[in-house]
């Protein structure tokens, strides 16, 4: 019994003293990627890892953006998986322990590239209550919700909303605490991941306008000199669009072939709300794809030039904001397709 209790008491020293950077990555770790990604992605064909580390500014972030509290195993080194079918990327999957009424719950979240929730996986959890959260019913309740709308399924004081969310009553305790992981996976993948990310994003939408392209290539200045000149020709004054900060250029490439066109990614700043859009441009000033990740005004207008096909040739006498946005647009991917 002496023995035993020595060992214990070694073993729990032991753990004591490891970093918290490595007690982090334990707490979080992805059990079984291989399986984990077959059943949340059943396209799948590969996925990659990035590493990223939790740190004080995330922290901050999520003292802003949570209705609950969190613990310090939040912090460390974390893994993110971005999953791929055929070389495009479809989702990404990371792996959050949440403090639940039986002890951890592990659970594996899978995210669109827009980070809204695709699919969830009990890893590992002793409270009987996932017997009413391990199923399709349940799953259907969350999946394609963002933060906002996950926030939505709380009370002020982060409890569920019983209203909002129908659950069995013995199963509220670890509903409460599956939503906080939920959000929390969320905000945590945007604030550390937050450049690999934007490529994935780039990459998906360059394969879906030009299929035959493998890779996508950042551009490190959008608004370079030579963009800067051509939009002064363009525009008498210029006043751009968009959060120029935010922009962001990827030349579309398949090996040594010329760029097979632009994406395009800001925030488009008219409007109280600002909103994400992004565009494919082709080398010929055609708009191959439009999205954006909110409501703009005059919407019909961007949707309508995307899917008309129309050239910068057509925007020369531009009538609102929006057409002033996509002459942009077009100016700057046709000056970096040109270099």
């Amino acid at each position: 019994m002496r023995l035993r209790k020595t060992s214990a008491c070694l073993a729990l020293a032991a753990l004591m003293a490891l970093p918290l950077d490595a007690m982090a990555v334990a707490y979080c770790a992805l059990r079984d990627p291989v399986g984990a990604m077959h059943e949340l992605f059943p396209e799948s064909t590969t996925f990659r890892s990035f590493v990223g580390t939790v740190g004080s500014n995330v922290r901050d972030v999520l003292r802003v953006e949570l209705p609950f509290d969190f613990h310090f195993n939040e912090f460390g080194r974390h893994t993110l998986y971005v999953v791929f079918d055929d070389g495009t990327p479809i989702g990404v999957a990371h792996a959050r322990s949440e403090l639940g009424d039986w002890g951890l719950d592990e659970i594996v979240w899978a995210l669109d590239l827009d980070l809204n929730v695709s699919g969830l996986r009990f890893q590992r959890t002793r409270n009987p209550s996932v017997a009413y959260l391990d199923t399709d019913s349940f799953r259907q309740q969350l999946i394609g919700l963002g933060v906002d709308e996950l926030k939505d399924l709380l009370n002020a004081d982060g409890s569920v909303n019983r209203e909002k969310l129908k659950i069995d009553d013995s199963a509220t305790g670890m509903a409460r605490s599956t939503i906080h992981s939920a959000i929390k996976t969320i905000l945590v993948t945007s604030s550390v991941w937050a450049e690999p990310l934007e490529e994935m994003r780039a990459l998906a939408l360059a394969k879906s306008a030009f299929p035959a392209v493998d890779s996508v290539e950042r551009i490190n200045i959008v608004y370079s000199d030579a963009v800067l000149s051509q939009l002064k020709l363009d525009h008498e004054i210029f006043d751009s669009s968009f959060a120029t900060t935010s922009a962001a250029v990827y030349k579309a490439t398949r090996g040594s072939a010329p760029p097979s066109g632009v994406i395009f990614k800001a925030i488009y700043a008219s409007g109280s709300d600002p909103v994400e859009v992004w565009w494919a441009v082709d080398p010929e000033g055609r708009i191959r794809s439009f999205e954006a990740n909110g409501v703009l005004p005059d919407v019909d207008v961007l949707a309508g030039i995307s899917e008309s096909d129309h050239s910068a040739r057509d925007l020369e006498n531009c009538a609102t904001r929006n057409e002033l946005a996509l002459l942009e647009v077009l100016t700057i991917a046709g000056v970096h397709l040109e270099q």
